[in-house]
């Protein structure tokens, strides 16, 4: 049975130096970082932010979902439409915005 599907494997050499901020202690330090990760090279990679960028779109299908009668076909469908919309929200890596 031949594989349909073919993988291709490169290595890539990727120097990360990480330098740890000292906060005063008040807060929330972690909120504070904008960048995800900076190289030796001084490139900053901003974080991602799959989460705030999908609201929008599970704030509509969560609304769609409590529109719908309890025990409906429709309501199933709308729950299964959040709960791939969640999906898609969780398998999204950080590893594809360093793939420049």
């Amino acid at each position: 049975m031949r594989n349909k599907h073919q993988s291709i494997e490169e290595p890539c050499e990727v120097k990360v130096s990480c330098t740890v901020l000292k906060t005063s202690g008040t807060g929330d330090s972690l909120a504070e970082f904008n960048e995800f990760y900076i190289d030796s090279d001084g490139h900053a990679e901003p974080s991602p932010k799959f989460y705030r960028t999908s609201e929008k779109r599970l704030k509509f299908r969560q609304r769609h979902v409590s529109r719908k009668k309890k025990g409906s076909a429709n309501r199933k469908k709308a729950i299964n439409r959040l709960g791939r919309a969640h999906l898609k929200i969780s398998r999204q890596s950080c590893c594809n915005t360093l793939r420049d």
